[in-house]
Order: structure tokens, then C-alpha cells, then sequence
């Protein structure tokens, strides 16, 4: 998008008032109900809802509100998902690695959520994902080997009584087994999805509601207090805008004049390995802070080959890392859990990424979801999901808002005048990408 625009609407952006809540704005006129206006031969598009930002939570913000009957238009700046939601490991968190570390907002924020993706996968939950492909239906939790982290073990399993289970030695998957792999072992109620299977099944139903912005002639305004997308041939004002668009949403903020909703960033630098095993593994590797040694997830490349994707504190203390000692850094640790695993170094590649959420006075992750009211703008709500585990929760407080807000659903915009955007594709995911 374009944001060299300067003002916006005209308005002066040093004056504010006081932030409401999402659902406590003042009340919008009703948008006429034929499928778009016309002004100065310019024709105004006026749906329920525009989102803007193609990722998990923008897609799963349009499929939520199109499964209620909302005329949703979507556009998104680059490839769907690109950013944040392709480089997730996908990982449909149950609270229990917060629980190990004694974050209890992230904790409950999270107890709820996979039962509510199970729902959705059977196609039975407020948005139909049966087309979503699943890796895996649970996490392993896992100690490295030795004294202390048979410690660990026994300390997280006393903890998580009644939320994980106990695995034999007969129980132990392949990999764990050809990996060299000898400690505590557990099995967690958490399922792992194929990213890209997500963005897929979350965009398609919908592809008709799915514009590219161009990289000229896009512009955000905010016109009476109301805001506004501005085309090349048209102009969208929805009765309501929802910033969607993670790490973007800072500028689309700036473009609205509002100076005070605040956000953050959180590196990381994730690693993908090709484990010289064909076997995949989904696990947490229990370590002695508060967060897991290291998170693995598998996926399969272009070519079919098993690779083992690393987050967890391994990523988070690769930030700081150049690629060459986070490669060092991730081959130590491989070798002291796993002994028997040999991993081709040819094919070790570090991957940076940006978390980006809303500020917190401590710059610590924020506990949930964040959905909150554009300061100055009437009609304008800004969302950060925190984790992708979190969108149907997300999704929830949309709904809700909208309904408070007094937004009933409405015809579907003509898209006529949109005809000349691109439709935006799924981005590849990390290990498809070139070096």
C-alpha cells in the first residue's frame, strides 16, 4: 500500500478523544442498501466489513463474518500469509507450556482454543476448515537426557497431572527412537496443522472477496471521523475497518492519525534442518527457564523430504545469533537431546522472523488476543491475535463487536469496480523459499 500520502482526510491528527471500546462507538448511519454509490464518476463500494491484512487473522476475520451472512471485501498488501502466519509451525497451543512457566493469563487464554479448532476441522465450528490438512493430533513433551533432566521430567509431569500422559518405552514414536532418544516422555492434547493447508482452506471459499493492493494508488483516509480505502477507480467505506495486517498494522495506525495504540515487535530466528531421518516428530523439549529448550515441528518439502522446523527459546535466543552460530548453537543442542540423529549441515537453514503484537509495558508477550477500538475513528478496530492458536478466539470478539455495534448483515458490494486487482496467492512456506 501507498503511504506516502501525508494527511489523512484533512484532519488534524494532534486531537483525540477519549479511546472507546470496541463495542461502545457511536452509533454508524446504515449504509444504503444497493451495492455501491457513485460520486464524482468515482463509485463507492459500501460493505459490512473490510479487512485489511491477508493473514491467519484477516482470513479467518473474513471467513467468520461471510459464515454469518456480512458482505466482507478483503486486501492484502502481498501474498497471503506472507510475514508472521507462514512461518508458524502451527502448533494449536492448549496453555500447557504456559502453565510450565507460570504464565497463567496465556494459560486461560488458551484452554478453550482446541476445542474449538477440533470443531472447525470437523466442520462443525463457526468457520469450516475440514479442507485444512493435520500434521499431527497431539505434541510430545520431552527432558533431555541425564540427571537433571530426568528432574525436569518428573516436575513437569507432577505439574500437568491429568493434562498430559505417560508414555512407556513401547509408546515412543520412530524418530525418538532412531534419534538415540532416552528420558521422561509425555503426550499433550495438542494438534499441529500444515500452515499453508490453513491460509488455504480459510481463502478459498472466499477468493472473489480477495483483492491485492496495488503498490500505487492505495490509500487509507479518514474523512468525518470515518475511515476510508481509497482506489485506483473506486473508493471502499465500510461500516467497519478492521486492521488485520500485523507488523503493518503500525503504519496503517499512522495513516489514520491515531498516535497512541502502540505496537511491539519480538524477533525470532526459527531453524529448519533436514534431520538425515525420514521420520517426523512434533514435540517440546522441556529446558531449565520458563520456556521449552527448543519447539520441533515436520513438514515435507517440494521434493517430499521430512524437515524438522525449530522455534521455542532456541529462536528466541537466535535472534541475537548471527546464521552461523545459531546453526552451531541448534547442531549442539540436536546433539545432546538426540545422539543418534545426524543432520545434513548442507541442508541447515536459520529463518528470521518478526512477532508482532501490541505493546506491553514490560515488552512481554500479551496474553491473549487484542482487538480494540482505532483511536479517532468511529468506525475502525485494530487486531493483533498474539498466536495463531488464538484466531477463533478472535473471531468471537469480531462477532461480538459487530453486534454491539449494531452491524446486521448486507448485500454484497458489485465488485465491478475491483476487477482490475490482482487476487493475492498463498505464500510458500520457509523451506520452499530460496536461500
Amino acid at each position: 500500500m501507498d503511504v506516502s500520502g501525508g494527511a489523512l482526510g484533512g484532519e488534524p491528527q494532534a486531537q483525540h478523544s477519549r479511546r472507546p471500546a470496541p463495542g461502545q462507538t457511536r452509533a454508524l448511519p446504515r449504509r444504503p442498501s444497493r451495492q455501491y454509490t457513485g460520486a464524482m464518476h468515482s463509485p463507492t463500494l459500501c460493505p459490512d466489513v473490510a479487512v485489511l491484512g491477508g493473514g491467519a487473522a484477516g482470513l479467518w476475520a473474513l471467513a467468520r463474518l461471510r459464515a454469518q451472512g456480512h458482505s466482507v471485501l478483503l486486501f492484502s498488501a502481498g501474498a497471503l500469509g506472507d510475514g508472521q502466519s507462514v512461518l508458524a509451525q502451527g502448533i494449536l497451543h492448549a496453555g500447557v507450556k504456559y502453565a510450565l512457566a507460570g504464565d497463567d493469563g496465556a494459560e486461560r487464554s488458551l484452554a478453550a482454543m482446541p476445542a474449538a479448532w477440533r470443531d472447525c476441522l470437523a466442520g462443525r465450528g463457526a468457520v469450516d476448515l475440514r479442507a485444512c490438512r493435520l500434521l499431527s493430533e497431539h505434541m510430545y513433551l520431552f527432558a533431555p537426557p541425564g540427571p537433571a533432566g530426568r528432574l525436569r521430567g518428573a516436575a513437569a509431569g507432577a505439574l500437568l497431572r491429568g493434562r498430559v500422559q505417560r508414555l512407556g518405552t513401547a509408546q515412543v514414536p520412530p524418530a525418538l527412537r532412531t534419534a538415540g532418544f532416552r528420558s521422561a516422555l509425555y503426550r499433550l492434547d495438542e494438534a499441529v496443522l500444515d500452515v499453508g493447508s490453513l491460509l488455504q482452506a480459510l481463502a478459498s471459499p472466499h477468493r472473489q472477496h480477495i483483492y491485492h493492493l496495488p503498490a500505487k494508488g492505495a490509500r487509507l483516509q479518514r474523512r468525518d471521523g470515518l475511515a476510508q480505502l481509497q482506489l485506483p477507480g473506486c473508493r471502499v467505506r465500510p461500516r467497519l475497518l478492521l486492521l488485520a495486517a500485523g507488523a503493518g498494522n503500525a503504519d496503517l495506525l499512522a495513516q489514520l492519525g491515531d498516535r497512541e495504540t502502540a505496537m511491539q515487535r519480538r524477533p525470532l530466528q526459527q531453524v529448519v534442518l533436514d534431520p538425515g531421518i525420514d521420520l517426523p516428530l512434533y514435540g517440546h523439549c522441556l529446558g531449565s527457564g520458563r520456556r521449552p529448550r527448543f519447539t520441533v515441528t515436520s513438514h515435507r518439502d517440494a521434493a517430499g523430504r521430512t524437515l524438522w522446523y525449530l522455534g521455542g527459546e532456541l529462536a528466541e535466543r537466535g535472534a541475537q545469533m548471527s546464521p552461523a552460530q545459531l546453526q552451531l548453537h541448534a547442531r549442539a543442542e540436536l546433539d545432546e537431546v538426540f545422539p543418534g540423529l545426524q543432520p545434513d549441515p548442507a541442508r541447515l537453514r536459520c529463518v528470521p522472523a518478526q512477532r508482532a503484537e501490541a505493546r506491553q509495558r514490560d515488552g512481554a508477550r500479551p496474553a491473549g488476543a487484542y482487538l480494540e477500538a482505532v483511536h479517532g475513528v468511529a468506525n475502525a478496530l485494530v487486531a493483533w491475535p498474539t498466536k495463531l492458536a488464538l484466531c477463533p478466539d478472535l473471531g468471537e470478539r469480531l462477532a461480538r463487536a459487530l453486534r454491539r455495534r449494531g452491524i446486521a448483515p448486507g448485500p454484497q458490494p458489485d465488485p465491478a469496480p475491483l476487477r482490475t486487482l490482482e487476487q493475492p496467492q498463498i505464500a510458500r512456506p520457509p523451506w520452499e523459499r530460496t536461500a
